[in-house]
């Protein structure tokens, strides 16, 4: 389907969209609809349909409530037309009740001040960013559009869009942040890669956890941040700078593991 050209930008179309989005998130099973409490969720079922899957949930009748449906239709011809435009109302970043990127970026900076060392602040910041997406509605809407990305050039588009922006903001913080502790990412690494890895770790993360629970305990995200940072930074200005493959096998030592290939090779004769 491709794409609607116009969207409903008068008051009643954005109620209706606004409407929209509570009931979806209310038979998700997140009670409250728009902000709602995280932990606040509850078994939810979605109906199947073979475009929007969890928007299948709501009609047009359910939108509108007490009024007539013409006012639906006069906006949007068919109901795929409107779960067109609630898809772009939710992956909206400005509608996710946890802020923007910027927003979430700026926070992460004025955490510095509540943390006396990097070590610390690292685990700290991680551990605010996955709570921040426990049991987010909007950010669990985000995952299952995934499988619409494949069909979907449009909903493509819009979810590229929220992580290029995501992108910018967290590349942007991560700069700033490496340079109040004077560290620096190993050649071949920067700060829009970080952004890049850390966002798809999150995600993965978050879509394990939908899947099964007691794999993902708190601490594992805030736990593989410090991990892979100590594996990317260095001191700011290192004279010795190594890439992160020199430091890995620094770390391992290439004289052991020659050892080790010339011994398994002994063995196998």
């Amino acid at each position: 389907m491709a794409r609607p050209t116009a969207r409903p930008d008068d008051e009643t179309g954005q109620r209706y969209l606004t409407v929209g989005w509570q009931l979806v998130q209310q038979k998700l099973g997140y009670e409250g609809g728009v902000g709602s409490e995280p932990g606040s969720r509850k078994g939810g079922q979605t109906v199947d349909l073979p475009e929007f899957p969890v928007l299948g949930l709501i009609s047009p009748t359910d939108v509108v409530g007490d009024e007539t449906t013409g006012g639906f239709y006069r906006r949007w011809s068919t109901k795929a037309e409107f779960y067109a435009d609630l898809v772009r109302y939710i992956l909206d970043n400005s509608r996710m009740r946890n802020g923007t990127p910027e927003q979430r970026s700026r926070e992460l900076v004025m955490r510095l001040a509540d943390r006396p060392t990097f070590g610390e602040f690292v685990h700290a910041a991680a551990s605010g960013e996955m709570e921040s997406i426990k049991d987010d509605p909007a950010y669990a809407i985000q995952l299952h559009m995934w499988a619409a990305t494949r069909t979907h050039e449009w909903v493509r588009d819009l979810m590229a869009s929220g992580y290029a922006d995501a992108t910018d903001h967290w590349s942007d913080a991560y700069r700033l942040v490496l340079s109040l502790y004077h560290m620096e990412l190993r050649p071949g690494f920067d700060e829009r890669r970080l952004a890049v890895l850390l966002t798809a770790l999150l995600d993965g993360l978050a879509l394990r956890r939908g899947i099964q629970p007691d794999a993902v305990d708190d601490e594992l995200f805030p736990d593989g941040v410090v991990a892979l940072l100590l594996g990317l930074l260095e001191r700011e200005g290192d004279p010795d700078r190594r890439s992160l493959l020199e430091a890995f096998d620094d770390l391992v030592g290439g004289d052991e593991r020659a050892g080790f290939v010339a011994s398994g090779s002994s063995r196998e004769r």
